[in-house]
């Protein structure tokens, strides 16, 4: 102890090294700016959970993917606690956009009596995904059991102050990507 703690000085508080983790910055970061992106992926929620709220429209849905001749899914829904479910959910259905947007506008319409999931919906659920995949894949690496995670940490760091500066000026997330830099620079 006493030959490490001169060498250590700038780094040790009293007795205890503080390193904060990366993965709970990222989650920190990230939710800061979801706050700001519900209203967006709120119609893609709703469309979920209309379809997986009947047994028999997620069986209709199957048979009409059958139909389309795509391999039919479920989706799950997004979690508040967890904000990579928000990713995971729009990245498990935007790829279903023309049999999902076509089976719900014609199932919520006949029920609901209006229209849900536009075009401008699915270009901003892209744009969305498209942002939010980089934290995603950044959590997955620095959150690794088997293999060394700190010297992929700096890497992350500089890629991910490189994406928030790329998209600060970006009209649909300026709004979302101003706070999320602010809590990124406070860590």
């Amino acid at each position: 102890m006493n030959i490490l703690a001169p060498r250590f000085s700038g780094y040790v508080g009293s007795l205890f090294l503080h390193q904060r983790c990366a993965c709970h910055i990222i989650n920190l970061i990230v939710k800061s700016g979801l706050k700001r992106l519900k209203p967006y992926v709120e119609d893609f929620r709703t469309a979920i959970s209309f379809l997986n709220a009947s047994n028999q429209r997620i069986a209709a849905y199957k048979s009409y993917c059958v139909a389309m001749d795509v391999r039919p899914r479920k989706f799950g829904l997004d979690m508040d606690v967890r904000w990579n479910s928000t990713y995971l959910m729009l990245k498990h259905v935007i790829p279903y956009k023309t049999t999902f947007s076509v089976f719900i506008q014609t199932h919520y319409q006949q029920v609901m009596g209006q229209t849900l999931l536009t075009q401008a919906h699915w270009e901003i659920g892209e744009k969305i995904l498209t942002f939010l995949e980089l934290f995603y894949d950044s959590t997955v690496a620095l959150s690794g059991i088997y293999y060394p995670t700190s010297p992929l940490m700096l890497h992350h760091i500089i890629e991910i102050a490189s994406h928030l500066s790329n998209y600060e000026n970006d009209i649909l997330l300026r709004d979302i990507v101003v706070p999320m830099k602010s809590k990124f620079l406070k860590y």
